[in-house]
């Protein structure tokens, strides 16, 4: 009887001690767990950080307006302080997505006092090196910009029939309009209310 007490004993205490080895592995999984969910969290928010202070320091983050370049071939730059010239040209009469918001002063090197206009164009984020902080004084006109030249000149990224356009005095016999487009522009005459176009593209 005392040996079948002491096998007793002895078992209870096994799976007393059993069970307490569980707990403690399972206290130990749940710490850990929390430790991982934890520095996971904090990854998370680290992260997060990093991206909202990415995208406040850059300007291709800003509103993106889109625009038709209608100057001829330039470069462009690879940094904000126009010192790097990038691979890609910019072509003239082509699209480009502009971020006026974003526009800054190169400070030093050769280029500096130029005007620094952020770009995406051909898939690539670069800047533009303008005269003059505005698109339009850069050849850069927004979608539906036209603009009167002279009494008998205009031009823009609308043609001369479109319904958004409205000027204060009729088209003059003899008037002309350089619209401008993504891959060339058209040149329109206007006689006896008719405009007749001809157009070039980049192709030519």
């Amino acid at each position: 009887a005392k040996k079948a007490a002491a096998d007793k004993a002895a078992a209870e205490k096994a799976a007393a001690e059993k069970a307490a080895a569980e707990k403690a592995a399972a206290d130990k999984a749940a710490a850990d767990k929390a430790a991982a969910d934890k520095a996971a969290a904090d990854k998370a928010a680290a992260d997060k950080a990093a991206a909202d202070k990415a995208a406040a320091d850059t300007p291709f983050a800003d509103k993106a307006v889109h625009t038709i370049y209608t100057g001829t071939n330039t470069y462009l730059y690879t940094t904000k302080e126009l010192t790097t010239i990038a691979t890609t040209p910019l072509q003239g009469d082509t699209s480009v997505i502009a971020y006026p918001d974003g526009i800054t002063t190169a400070l030093t090197g050769k280029n500096a006092g130029y005007a620094a206009i952020p770009v995406t164009y051909k898939g690539q984020n670069l800047y533009f090196k303008g005269n003059f902080e505005g698109l339009t004084l850069n050849n850069l006109y927004p979608d539906g910009y036209y603009r009167v030249a002279a009494e008998t000149a205009f031009e823009g990224v609308v043609k001369p029939t479109d319904p958004s356009v409205k000027l204060d005095a009729p088209f003059l016999n003899g008037s002309t309009w350089f619209y401008y487009f993504d891959g060339g522009f058209t040149i329109y005459t206007y006689q006896n209310n008719v405009w007749t176009g001809s157009t070039f593209s980049n192709a030519q």
